[in-house]
């Protein structure tokens, strides 16, 4: 599934989701502090990853030969995550 066109960069450890709940990954830097660096195909995703102590969900579009950046600030004023439910 890691095989698209359009990079996404984050430097904090985080969970990816689909818009429906599937754990798509959980990616860090081992290396470091630097960007995270993935490739997901299109589509929209739910960043889960950590600031002030507590669980943010970011919500990005990834559109294909382009580039998705969250940023920290947008993480840090994301609202909090909640599990999601079975349907």
């Amino acid at each position: 599934m890691l095989d698209s066109d359009a990079p996404m960069f984050f430097r904090r450890p985080f969970e990816l989701y689909s818009t429906e709940g599937r754990l798509v990954g959980t990616y860090n830097n081992s290396l470091g502090d630097g960007p995270i660096r993935i490739v997901v195909p299109p589509g929209q995703y739910l960043i889960v990853s950590e600031s002030h102590w507590a669980r943010r969900t970011v919500r990005a579009e990834v559109e294909n030969g382009r580039e998705t950046v969250v940023s920290e600030e947008l993480l840090e004023e994301a609202p909090l995550f909640s599990s999601f439910s079975s349907r």
